[in-house]
């Protein structure tokens, strides 16, 4: 869930959901996974495809969206100068759910319980 920008939405609204997603689970016996585009790298991300048996051109025209990624902070004093982002997945891409997912699946060798005890987090 993302409530960046939204009016009446803010922070502590998405850890009061997150928190009852939790406890609702936990009530149930059921285990919650959590994953944070941003925080993935790279490389793990290419081995989930991999894995799952996506066809290997397939796996390099999406590992190449993510060659010299770049990004520009915008303040209201003007633009920071654009700096290269070399871990995670690009934000607001609607591929983006999709490859978490499939990292969710690929059965990683060090999942934890929660994608929050992953190693990258």
């Amino acid at each position: 869930m993302q409530f960046g920008f939204m009016k009446g939405k803010g922070t502590t609204d998405a850890i009061f959901i997150v928190r009852q997603m939790q406890e609702k689970f936990r009530a149930k016996g059921k285990k919650l996974y959590f994953g944070a585009f941003d925080r993935i790298p790279r490389e793990v991300i290419r081995w989930a495809m991999r894995k799952l048996g996506v066809e290997e051109w397939l796996v390099s025209a999406v590992m190449s969206m993510y060659t010299g990624a770049k990004t520009v902070v915008r303040t209201v004093y003007g633009n920071i100068n654009g700096f290269e982002v070399k871990v995670g997945m690009h934000q607001s891409s609607a591929l983006s759910p999709l490859l978490l997912v499939m990292v969710m699946n690929s059965e990683l060798p060090y999942h934890g319980s929660c994608c929050m005890q992953m190693t990258w987090l």
